[in-house]
Protein backbone atom coordinates (compact mmCIF):
# COMPACT_ATOMS: atom_id res chain seq x y z
CA UNK A 1 0.00 0.00 0.00
CA UNK A 2 1.28 3.49 -0.80
CA UNK A 3 2.30 5.73 2.07
CA UNK A 4 -0.54 8.02 3.18
CA UNK A 5 -0.64 11.57 1.78
CA UNK A 6 -2.57 14.58 3.07
CA UNK A 7 -4.33 14.49 -0.29
CA UNK A 8 -4.01 11.83 -2.98
CA UNK A 9 -3.16 14.00 -5.97
CA UNK A 10 -2.58 11.02 -8.25
CA UNK A 11 -6.12 9.70 -7.66
CA UNK A 12 -7.65 13.15 -8.21
CA UNK A 13 -5.60 13.72 -11.36
CA UNK A 14 -6.67 10.32 -12.69
CA UNK A 15 -10.30 11.20 -12.03
CA UNK A 16 -9.91 14.54 -13.83
CA UNK A 17 -8.51 12.73 -16.86
CA UNK A 18 -11.52 10.39 -16.91
CA UNK A 19 -14.08 13.12 -16.20
CA UNK A 20 -14.78 13.87 -19.90
CA UNK A 21 -15.56 10.18 -20.42
CA UNK A 22 -18.12 10.35 -17.61
CA UNK A 23 -19.75 13.40 -19.21
CA UNK A 24 -19.90 11.49 -22.48
CA UNK A 25 -21.41 8.46 -20.72
CA UNK A 26 -24.28 10.49 -19.25
CA UNK A 27 -24.78 12.34 -22.53
CA UNK A 28 -24.75 9.25 -24.75
CA UNK A 29 -26.42 6.58 -22.63
CA UNK A 30 -29.46 8.74 -21.86
CA UNK A 31 -29.97 9.15 -25.62
CA UNK A 32 -29.60 5.55 -26.80
CA UNK A 33 -31.99 4.05 -24.22
CA UNK A 34 -34.77 5.02 -21.82
CA UNK A 35 -33.23 8.07 -20.07
CA UNK A 36 -33.52 6.82 -16.48
CA UNK A 37 -31.97 3.46 -17.45
CA UNK A 38 -29.16 5.25 -19.28
CA UNK A 39 -28.67 7.42 -16.21
CA UNK A 40 -28.35 4.35 -14.01
CA UNK A 41 -25.89 2.70 -16.39
CA UNK A 42 -23.79 5.87 -16.51
CA UNK A 43 -23.70 5.87 -12.71
CA UNK A 44 -22.39 2.30 -12.87
CA UNK A 45 -19.63 3.55 -15.20
CA UNK A 46 -18.80 6.19 -12.58
CA UNK A 47 -18.58 3.53 -9.88
CA UNK A 48 -16.26 1.47 -12.09
CA UNK A 49 -14.00 4.53 -12.43
CA UNK A 50 -13.89 4.97 -8.64
CA UNK A 51 -13.13 1.29 -8.06
CA UNK A 52 -10.46 1.33 -10.74
CA UNK A 53 -8.76 4.37 -9.20
CA UNK A 54 -8.83 2.84 -5.72
CA UNK A 55 -7.33 -0.40 -7.03
CA UNK A 56 -4.71 1.59 -8.97
CA UNK A 57 -3.69 3.42 -5.81
CA UNK A 58 -3.72 0.18 -3.81
CA UNK A 59 -5.21 1.97 -0.85
CA UNK A 60 -7.30 0.33 1.80
CA UNK A 61 -9.74 2.00 4.17
CA UNK A 62 -8.30 1.72 7.67
CA UNK A 63 -10.78 2.23 10.49
CA UNK A 64 -8.92 3.92 13.39
CA UNK A 65 -10.06 3.46 16.95
CA UNK A 66 -11.81 6.82 16.99
CA UNK A 67 -15.42 7.80 17.67
CA UNK A 68 -17.91 6.95 14.92
CA UNK A 69 -20.00 10.02 15.72
CA UNK A 70 -18.64 13.47 14.91
CA UNK A 71 -19.64 16.54 16.92
CA UNK A 72 -23.32 17.13 17.56
CA UNK A 73 -23.70 20.05 15.10
CA UNK A 74 -22.53 17.84 12.22
CA UNK A 75 -24.96 15.08 13.20
CA UNK A 76 -27.81 17.59 13.50
CA UNK A 77 -27.08 19.11 10.08
CA UNK A 78 -26.99 15.64 8.53
CA UNK A 79 -30.39 14.78 10.03
CA UNK A 80 -31.90 18.06 8.76
CA UNK A 81 -30.54 17.37 5.26
CA UNK A 82 -32.00 13.87 5.17
CA UNK A 83 -35.39 15.08 6.45
CA UNK A 84 -35.39 17.84 3.83
CA UNK A 85 -34.75 15.50 0.90
CA UNK A 86 -37.21 12.96 2.30
CA UNK A 87 -39.80 15.72 2.54
CA UNK A 88 -39.31 16.51 -1.14
CA UNK A 89 -39.90 12.83 -1.91
CA UNK A 90 -43.10 12.91 0.14
CA UNK A 91 -44.34 15.88 -1.89
CA UNK A 92 -43.72 13.93 -5.09
CA UNK A 93 -45.68 10.98 -3.73
CA UNK A 94 -48.46 13.37 -2.77
CA UNK A 95 -48.79 14.32 -6.41
CA UNK A 96 -50.04 10.82 -7.11
CA UNK A 97 -46.79 9.24 -8.30
CA UNK A 98 -45.92 5.70 -7.23
CA UNK A 99 -42.93 3.40 -7.64
CA UNK A 100 -43.12 -0.22 -8.85
CA UNK A 101 -41.37 -2.86 -6.76
CA UNK A 102 -38.37 -3.16 -9.10
CA UNK A 103 -37.76 0.58 -8.81
CA UNK A 104 -37.79 0.40 -5.00
CA UNK A 105 -35.15 -2.35 -5.11
CA UNK A 106 -33.12 -0.32 -7.61
CA UNK A 107 -33.25 2.76 -5.36
CA UNK A 108 -31.95 0.76 -2.39
CA UNK A 109 -29.14 -0.91 -4.38
CA UNK A 110 -28.06 2.33 -6.04
CA UNK A 111 -28.11 4.22 -2.73
CA UNK A 112 -25.95 1.58 -1.06
CA UNK A 113 -23.47 1.38 -3.95
CA UNK A 114 -23.23 5.11 -4.60
CA UNK A 115 -23.01 6.26 -0.99
CA UNK A 116 -20.41 3.64 -0.07
CA UNK A 117 -18.18 3.93 -3.13
CA UNK A 118 -18.24 7.73 -3.22
CA UNK A 119 -17.21 8.03 0.41
CA UNK A 120 -14.55 5.33 0.08
CA UNK A 121 -13.02 7.30 -2.80
CA UNK A 122 -13.63 10.98 -1.99
CA UNK A 123 -13.32 10.86 1.81
CA UNK A 124 -11.20 7.69 1.92
CA UNK A 125 -8.69 7.54 -0.94
CA UNK A 126 -8.67 11.21 -2.02
CA UNK A 127 -8.48 12.55 1.55
CA UNK A 128 -5.41 11.02 3.17
CA UNK A 129 -5.13 10.28 6.86
CA UNK A 130 -3.30 13.54 7.49
CA UNK A 131 -5.55 15.71 5.30
CA UNK A 132 -5.57 19.38 6.24
CA UNK A 133 -8.52 21.77 6.01
CA UNK A 134 -7.13 23.05 2.71
CA UNK A 135 -6.96 19.48 1.37
CA UNK A 136 -10.54 18.86 2.48
CA UNK A 137 -11.72 22.01 0.66
CA UNK A 138 -9.97 20.97 -2.56
CA UNK A 139 -11.46 17.47 -2.41
CA UNK A 140 -14.89 18.97 -1.66
CA UNK A 141 -14.57 21.23 -4.71
CA UNK A 142 -13.66 18.25 -6.92
CA UNK A 143 -16.52 16.18 -5.47
CA UNK A 144 -19.01 18.99 -6.13
CA UNK A 145 -17.78 19.69 -9.65
CA UNK A 146 -17.94 16.04 -10.71
CA UNK A 147 -21.74 16.35 -10.47
CA UNK A 148 -21.57 18.59 -13.53
CA UNK A 149 -21.28 15.32 -15.49
CA UNK A 150 -24.82 14.46 -14.37
CA UNK A 151 -26.08 17.61 -16.10
CA UNK A 152 -25.10 16.09 -19.47
CA UNK A 153 -27.95 13.57 -19.08
CA UNK A 154 -31.07 14.39 -21.09
CA UNK A 155 -34.65 13.36 -20.50
CA UNK A 156 -34.09 13.01 -16.75
CA UNK A 157 -35.99 15.37 -14.45
CA UNK A 158 -34.04 16.46 -11.37
CA UNK A 159 -35.82 18.44 -8.67
CA UNK A 160 -34.06 21.76 -8.19
CA UNK A 161 -32.20 21.52 -11.49
CA UNK A 162 -28.48 22.24 -11.75
CA UNK A 163 -28.46 24.57 -8.72
CA UNK A 164 -30.19 21.99 -6.54
CA UNK A 165 -27.89 19.19 -7.64
CA UNK A 166 -24.63 21.11 -7.21
CA UNK A 167 -25.83 22.81 -4.04
CA UNK A 168 -26.88 19.50 -2.54
CA UNK A 169 -23.56 17.91 -3.47
CA UNK A 170 -21.64 20.79 -1.88
CA UNK A 171 -23.72 20.81 1.31
CA UNK A 172 -23.60 17.05 1.72
CA UNK A 173 -19.92 16.86 0.84
CA UNK A 174 -19.10 19.59 3.36
CA UNK A 175 -20.86 17.73 6.18
CA UNK A 176 -19.23 14.41 5.28
CA UNK A 177 -15.80 16.03 4.95
CA UNK A 178 -16.10 17.60 8.40
CA UNK A 179 -17.23 14.27 9.83
CA UNK A 180 -14.25 12.58 8.17
CA UNK A 181 -11.86 15.15 9.68
CA UNK A 182 -13.38 14.80 13.15
CA UNK A 183 -13.52 11.01 13.31
CA UNK A 184 -10.50 10.06 11.21
CA UNK A 185 -12.48 7.69 8.98
CA UNK A 186 -15.39 7.83 6.50
CA UNK A 187 -17.73 5.51 8.46
CA UNK A 188 -20.26 8.18 9.49
CA UNK A 189 -20.02 9.76 6.04
CA UNK A 190 -20.87 6.44 4.38
CA UNK A 191 -23.97 5.93 6.53
CA UNK A 192 -25.10 9.52 6.08
CA UNK A 193 -24.46 9.46 2.34
CA UNK A 194 -26.41 6.21 1.87
CA UNK A 195 -29.39 7.60 3.80
CA UNK A 196 -29.23 10.85 1.82
CA UNK A 197 -29.10 8.90 -1.44
CA UNK A 198 -32.09 6.78 -0.43
CA UNK A 199 -34.16 9.95 -0.25
CA UNK A 200 -32.58 11.60 -3.30
CA UNK A 201 -32.83 8.52 -5.53
CA UNK A 202 -36.42 7.96 -4.42
CA UNK A 203 -37.20 11.49 -5.56
CA UNK A 204 -35.36 10.88 -8.83
CA UNK A 205 -37.25 7.64 -9.45
CA UNK A 206 -40.61 9.21 -8.63
CA UNK A 207 -39.98 11.92 -11.20
CA UNK A 208 -38.70 9.68 -13.98
CA UNK A 209 -40.02 6.09 -13.76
Amino acid sequence: MRSPDPMNRAALFGFCLLFPALCLAFWGLTRVMVPIFGYGLALAVYWAVLIGLMIWQRQRIVWPARPFWPSKPVVAIQIVMIIGVTGASALAIGEGLALPFWAIIAVIVFALCNGTLEEMFWRGTAMGKSATKRDAVLVLAAFTLWHVALLFATGVVVTGGAAGMLGGAFAGGAVWSIARMQTGNPAFAIVGHVLFNLAAFTELALRNV
